[in-house]
């Protein structure tokens, strides 16, 4: 089981129009929260926040997501480091200034993207279109979309659209190749239930002192005597009328 939920992760790798900040920040940034939701056949609702609870799920995650937040970028022209770019303190450092480090914001979105599919980050631009800040986004309330060819990320329950341009967009597994697939819902369900009802089955065998509940039924009425002698011979038990 372990292994078949490792061997998932070796398959898992214009100028934009000023948009009011209260606008994009205020209706995007968010916790995650449930997020995906599926139910497998074990009958374990699987979620994302149930589907870390699996250590190796959780440690495939861990160990991509910190692999790529600290892979280092660097902001190029033609074949050289382009340190007079503004970007170029943004995906370098920004721990200085603002919320996250670079390496915490590619982490985020790594994480976003190997447990929902998508991992989404904005960014602000002054009103010369320099990059200001980087924000993590929720990814449960982008909804990428080709409009005459052209790729858009709408705010789900806004009238907001984003150009692709003030987008980072980390995909995962994808068949039309914008927007990839809930991992949980579509691909992992099973493997992660059977995963979690193990785990579960094995602490109540355990909460139970390695006892595994058993049921006698008969169709005999059992007196005092005949109860005492089944008690000797078996062990404890609870009398149920």
């Amino acid at each position: 089981m372990m292994g078949t939920i490792r061997s998932m992760f070796r398959s898992a790798g214009t100028v934009a129009k000023k948009i009011a900040r209260s606008v994009v920040i205020g209706a995007l940034i968010g916790r995650l929260g449930v997020g995906s939701l599926a139910y497998a056949s074990a009958g374990m609702t699987v979620t994302r926040d149930t589907a870390l609870k699996v250590a190796a799920y959780k440690r495939g995650v861990q160990l991509i997501a910190d692999y790529i937040g600290k892979t280092p970028f660097h902001v190029r022209k033609e074949n050289a480091k382009d340190k007079s770019h503004a970007a170029w303190k943004l995906v370098r450092k920004w721990a200085r200034h603002h919320e996250l480090s670079a390496f915490e914001f590619r982490r985020v979105l790594t994480i976003h993207m190997l447990t929902t599919g998508n991992g989404y980050g904005y960014i602000e631009r002054d009103a010369n279109a320099k990059p200001l800040r980087l924000h993590v986004l929720d990814p449960r309330k982008i909804e990428p979309e080709l409009i005459n060819g052209v790729l858009f990320y709408s705010v789900i329950g806004g009238n907001t659209r984003l150009e692709s341009s003030d987008v980072i967009h980390i995909r995962g597994f994808c068949t039309d190749g914008f927007k990839g697939l809930d991992p949980i819902a579509n691909y992992a369900t099973e493997v992660l239930g059977l995963a979690l009802a193990q785990q579960q089955y094995a602490a109540k065998y355990y909460e139970n002192g390695g006892t595994p509940q058993t049921y006698l039924r008969t169709d005999e009425f059992l007196d005092e005597e005949a109860w005492a002698k089944l008690q000797s011979q078996s062990g404890p038990l609870k009398r149920s009328m």
